[in-house]
């Protein structure tokens, strides 16, 4: 087994994709549970029709799919809990029962949201406004969308205009279906990140792409529902000190910085990400992908990203990622459809290791050009506190708003089925 110091020489030399290789190469042990051994991965698919209300909780599998075999011991405890179904190549979903302890604290997450942080966006909003003009000037889609969807959709390009239809809104959820996704090759990468941002914290001399101070930089963000978006635990990894049946050292063996060892989840915390069903399926298939984001800028300009530069957007409440999530009807795809004969919302919740990040401040200057490279020295993400949290340092946004430039920080874990 390779020690920290190796693999965070290896992070510097050859980048995140070298580490996930070693680190899988190095833990990784093959057994009949395996998911890229002979005959593995052959397991009952669960088919649905394409109306997401459809979607019923899986019936639990004849025979489990042995993921932690594959993974490791450093998996979501309730992970192991879960009967899981193949539901593509490489990815397997289960549902969670109702009283089930994520989603009861994933409920609880979608109220104290709606309590603490109730949110209406900017009427207008660029972000938005972009996305449905391109899609008017798509003449595909503008065929999908029939006459009706597209009146609709041109009608919310007057939002702020003289009766134009209102901004979206957040409004309470009532949370209908989870459906939990498990992905090898996204957590393996993911995952490395993690150990690798644990370790920084504990070795008090510690090199790389993680700065070692032995303090959790996220500790000190003001978050929208008054504490860490962790679910209360329930969808915590354990790691049990010694070494596991793959003989990969627990995390006794780590060195700790002074006399604290960093808790498993430092650094790490829930957020939620509001687009279409469609690209949901996408993240959670092949990860988020920053091809997919879109840059303002006119030929000859400078690149004009988002307020805080290129990279994922997330939330930490779900009262903001409402106003970016669209109805499902393929003759509607309104960003405020409350009609209660059209399918189900979805919305993404990501487990994201958000580490040491860069907070940005109204004084700062413009990051909109800002590329995926980047980032403050010693700093993995950037966040704008919003301003009920943080009236004096409110950065570019009215609330709080996380980047990820590098998207192995993020894991498309949970898929919420909700109506409002």
């Amino acid at each position: 087994m390779r020690s920290p110091a190796d693999l965070m020489a290896l992070q510097r030399m050859a980048g995140n994709a070298a580490v996930t290789r070693v680190v899988e190469a190095d833990r990784h042990s093959h057994s009949a549970g395996c998911l890229h051994h002979p005959g593995a991965g052959q397991v009952p698919v669960q088919r649905t029709g394409g109306d997401p209300d459809a979607i019923t909780p899986a019936p639990a599998a004849e025979k489990k799919v042995d993921l932690n075999s594959f993974l490791g011991r450093d998996v979501p405890d309730y992970w192991k809990t879960l009967a899981w179904q193949q539901e593509s190549e490489g990815v397997f979903a289960s549902f969670l029962a109702q009283d089930h302890p994520v989603f009861r604290a994933i409920e609880e997450y979608a109220r104290a949201s709606q309590r603490l942080t109730p949110y209406t966006a900017p009427a207008g909003e660029k972000t938005r406004i972009g996305v449905i003009t391109r899609e008017l000037d798509d003449p595909a889609k503008v065929a999908a969308l029939g006459p009706q969807g597209e009146a609709k959709l041109r009608r919310r390009k007057d939002e702020g205009k003289k009766n134009g239809p209102p901004p979206p809104q957040s409004r309470e959820m009532q949370i209908t279906a989870i459906k939990v996704v498990a992905n090898p090759k996204l957590w393996e990468k993911y995952a490395a990140q993690r150990q690798m941002y644990r370790q920084s914290l504990s070795v008090k001399d510690g090199e790389g792409g993680f700065e070692g101070t032995g303090r959790d930089g996220s500790e000190r963000v003001p978050w929208s529902i008054g504490q860490r978006p962790d679910l209360a635990g329930t969808a915590a990894v354990s790691m049990a000190p010694g070494p596991g049946p793959d003989h990969r050292p627990g995390p006794d063996a780590l060195p700790p910085a002074g006399n604290v060892k960093a808790p498993a989840s430092a650094g790490e915390a829930f957020f939620v990400h509001g687009t279409t069903p469609a690209a949901i399926t996408g993240i959670q298939s092949g990860g988020f992908d920053l091809k997919y984001v879109s840059n303002r800028a006119k030929d000859g300009e400078p690149d004009n990203w988002g307020k805080l530069g290129k990279g994922v957007y997330m939330a930490d409440s779900t009262s903001k990622a409402q106003t970016y999530t669209r109805c499902p009807d393929p003759q509607c795809t309104d960003f405020d459809c409350t009609d209660p004969n059209h399918p189900r919302k979805e919305m993404l919740m990501a487990r994201g290791l958000l580490g040491q990040p860069n907070k940005a401040h109204i004084y700062d200057k413009s990051k909109r050009a800002d590329d995926e490279n980047k980032l403050k020295a010693g700093r993995t993400s950037i966040y704008s506190p919003g301003l009920k949290n943080d009236p004096l340092a409110m950065g570019a946004t009215g609330g709080n708003e996380f980047l990820f430039k590098d998207v192995s920080l993020l894991y498309p874990e949970i898929r919420i089925y909700y109506q409002t």
